[in-house]
Order: structure tokens, then C-alpha cells, then sequence
């Protein structure tokens, strides 16, 4: 005789086993489910105590307006960038490519509207002649080279002009750039590891 018919065959002679059959598998879903929000409980306690920060919910290129685009969430402590936001000024902008999920850092974000708010504080803005502008974009990392040196290791391109390249660079680093761009001998080159600004 096959098992099922043969099980049938039992819990209908037997009422009280079926019945007892849902009851310990009850039973044993609940304390499974029980188990596993202990355990979910358990892991986030040990992460200790969450803050509120500003998460992008989109995508935000440079230069665009931040007001839309993020949103509060809670995330443990330990997962906190030390310069992570809590707050956004009312004209926060991008000051770089900012992705979905990304907690947003002073760094990320300039003031007002316009090239001239990507450009971090103490900064200044430089045209440089290119014949090659086409391949840049707002907000790219760059460095500024000058007789086979590079004399501006940390760039950002602020704007793509016909025939150049708008480049923001450390005021420190503005002079021999502004020399090189009147003279002609600057060259923007992008960056594929941009440093912190």
C-alpha cells in the first residue's frame, strides 16, 4: 500500500493525530519565525545605536539640485562617514556624480547654481585650451599637465567650452596653471583615480 493513502487512511480512523500533526507544525513554524527575529534583533544590536544621514534616492549628476534627490535614513553608527549630512541647505548642488544608496559628505555638495558650484572652497576656475573637449564631461576627475609635468595632480572640469576645457584646480596649484593655459602648454587629461577633495 502506498504511504499517502496509507496516512489518510489514519488521520481519517484518527482525528485527534491530524489535529495533533498541525498543532507541532505550528508550532515549529512559529518558533522558527520567532528564532529568526531574535536573530535579526540580535545582528542589529550589535551594530550598535543608528543616526539619521542624508542617502541619495536617485541618481544626481553634477551640478544639480540635491533637494529632490535625497532622503533621511537611519544607519548604524559604525557605518557613519565622519563627515556624513544630516541636513542640506536649501541650494545644495552636486558637486559630483552621486549614486543611488550613497550617503552624501560635505565633499559632495556645493551652494548655489551653476559651474561655479562644483568648485570645492578654496578653488579656482581656469579656462585651458583643447582641442579634445568633447571627451569631457562635468564633473570628471582631472589633472592639468605642462611641459611633460603633471602641475596639477587634483582637477575637476567645471564646464566644456568649444575648443577648451573650464577646470577647477587648488588655489595653490591656480598660478602655474593659469602660466601654462597663456602660454598654451596646458593639457587636460582625465583621471581615472580622483583624490579627495
Amino acid at each position: 500500500m502506498r504511504l499517502i493513502p496509507r496516512i489518510r487512511i489514519v488521520f481519517a480512523r484518527h482525528p485527534f493525530a491530524y489535529w495533533a500533526c498541525v498543532a507541532t507544525f505550528s508550532l515549529w513554524v512559529a518558533i522558527s519565525v520567532n528564532s529568526a527575529l531574535a536573530g535579526a534583533q540580535h545582528q542589529r544590536e550589535s551594530w550598535g545605536r543608528s543616526a539619521a544621514v542624508l542617502v541619495a534616492t536617485q541618481r544626481v549628476e553634477p551640478g544639480e539640485l540635491l533637494t529632490h534627490a535625497v532622503a533621511l535614513r537611519d544607519i548604524p553608527i559604525a557605518l557613519k562617514p565622519p563627515a556624513a549630512l544630516g541636513t542640506l541647505p536649501r541650494d545644495a548642488t552636486a558637486r559630483q556624480r552621486i549614486e543611488v544608496g550613497e550617503v552624501l559628505v560635505g565633499l559632495d555638495i556645493g551652494h548655489g547654481d551653476g559651474p561655479l558650484a562644483l568648485l570645492p572652497t578654496n578653488w579656482l576656475a581656469l579656462v585651458v585650451e583643447s582641442d579634445n573637449s568633447p571627451m569631457f564631461s562635468v564633473g570628471d576627475s582631472a589633472v592639468v599637465l605642462a611641459g611633460g609635468h603633471i602641475i596639477a595632480a587634483d582637477a575637476i572640469v567645471i564646464e566644456v567650452v568649444e575648443r577648451g576645457v573650464v577646470v577647477g584646480v587648488p588655489s595653490d596649484a591656480a598660478g602655474p596653471v593659469a602660466d601654462a593655459a597663456n602660454q598654451h602648454i596646458a593639457t587636460v587629461a582625465l583621471s581615472a583615480n580622483p583624490q579627495q577633495r
